[in-house]
């Protein structure tokens, strides 16, 4: 799936199940789901959460971006790490090295991101912005698992992808998904 896929996706979803999660601070709830929807693709040069931080778009440059980045906030760079911010270095190191769709994209990548959102909410007390990001995160795997690509859920004790192929990413059918998305979200306030 594609960003914006990504994005409309896990807001619609967001939008309408936030009063079954307690989440009412929409904004913040608005927020993480967005974050959330992107952070999986973050090991993907040309993913939609790097294109405005990535000088030159290749594996490479993202590779030495992302584990320099994780060892700078894992040694103290913004000031003492907590627990927080080490697994949030830990994540974005593994990130890095690992190759599209495995590990950002498993069981062990969400549960990651997962405890991260927990810890921001320990750590800030915004609920709504920590639910957000993991419903958000969750919900991007699952759309991937409905592409031809679909994703390796059980990396790194399996390589296997799981898929559900129904949609093509990029294709007439995500782009349809997409307008019939933003239309549900638009709709829960009009």
């Amino acid at each position: 799936m594609t960003g914006k896929t990504h994005i409309a996706l896990g807001t619609t979803i967001a939008l309408y199940t936030s009063s079954i999660l307690g989440a009412t601070e929409t904004l913040f709830l608005l927020g993480g789901t967005i974050i959330g929807s992107l952070l999986p693709d973050i090991d993907h040069p040309k993913a939609m959460i790097n294109q405005k931080i990535l000088p030159i778009k290749n594996k490479l440059v993202l590779m030495i971006f992302l584990t320099a980045l994780g060892i700078f906030i894992l040694t103290g760079g913004f000031g003492k790490p907590n627990i927080l911010m080490k697994t949030i270095s830990i994540f974005i190191i593994l990130a890095g090295v690992s190759i599209h769709r495995t590990f950002t994209h498993s069981l062990v990548g969400l549960g990651f991101i997962v405890y991260i959102s927990y810890l921001f909410y320990k750590y800030s007390g915004m609920y709504s912005f920590a639910i957000g990001l993991s419903l958000g995160a969750v919900v991007h795997v699952l759309g991937d698992i409905c592409t031809n690509a679909g994703t390796t859920l059980f990396y790194p004790f399996s390589n296997q992808r799981i898929k559900i192929p129904v949609l093509t990413t990029g294709g007439m059918m995500e782009n349809m998904l997409f307008v019939i998305l933003v239309g549900f979200s638009v709709g829960k306030y009009i």
